[in-house]
């Protein structure tokens, strides 16, 4: 589901982990779900995704308001795929797309054929 709040979320699960795969299953799981809740509790245990109220994930599963300043208190980690959106944006610019996990992919290729 592309709603904004899906992807404030992956936004979240990207600033966690350089997993996409894990970012792009937000996508595919209806929020406030028991799919939802379950998706939740396997991005915390494997990605340590902050579950705290306001948090996009802890909304997104099972309701309640965001915190606009949740992105103060999740920022990037070292080697996280936001980390690498930052740094390819560094020197390409925005990526194409809505989401950051687009622009990502965007950005690899132009990255690749770059080196290719």
């Amino acid at each position: 589901m592309d709603t904004p709040l899906a992807l404030a979320v992956v936004d979240q699960v990207m600033r966690c982990t350089a997993d996409l795969g894990a970012a792009a299953d937000v996508l595919g799981t209806p929020e406030r779900t028991p799919a939802a809740v379950a998706l939740a509790g396997r991005l915390v245990a494997e990605h340590a995704v902050p579950l705290a109220p306001g948090a996009p994930l802890t909304v997104w599963a099972r309701g309640g308001s965001l915190d606009p300043n949740w992105q103060a208190w999740c920022p990037p980690r070292p080697g996280s795929a936001a980390a690498e959106l930052a740094d390819l944006e560094q020197v390409y610019g925005p990526g194409d797309g809505s989401d950051p996990l687009t622009r990502l992919l965007d950005l690899r290729a132009r990255f690749a054929s770059d080196v290719a």
